[in-house]
């Protein structure tokens, strides 16, 4: 199944969300952590101060998923997108440096509730789509 995995990362007829999908799917040690109650430590892959909100990972695939949530005024959505990203891609950089396949997904909830692209975008490549995706924002 590892081969397979890799095998569908590399192929580039799928789309980036069905690629995350077959890797989600295909392997089983898959953890969640947040910051909801305490600040979430990065895991040990990297020694870093930051600290995004969610992090999903499968230590025996060497993959995680980095999610960062922000929550801009209307008019800055696509500038909280930019600086969240330039923010922690040097993280994935550095995770990807260590062997290990990181998705990294800025995320925005605009201050009145509306949610921008990117979390769209996040909550698909997650494989939470249709009614999910609906009740979830």
């Amino acid at each position: 199944m590892k081969r397979f995995n890799q095998n569908i990362s590399a192929n580039s007829k799928y789309s980036f969300s069905q690629r995350l999908n077959f890797t989600i799917n295909f392997t089983s040690d898959w953890t969640l952590q947040s910051d909801l109650d305490k600040k979430l430590q990065f895991p040990d892959i990297v020694q870093t101060s930051l600290r995004p909100d969610i992090v999903i990972q499968s230590i025996a695939t060497k993959r995680h998923v980095i999610v960062e949530l922000t929550v801009p005024w209307e008019e800055r959505c696509q500038r909280a997108y930019e600086l969240k990203k330039s923010k922690y891609i040097d993280l994935q950089t550095l995770c990807k440096e260590r062997g290990w396949q990181t998705w990294l997904f800025p995320a925005e909830v605009c201050c009145q509730g509306f949610p921008a692209q990117s979390m769209w975008t996040t909550l698909s490549s997650l494989c939470i789509v249709r009614r999910q995706r609906r009740a979830t924002v």
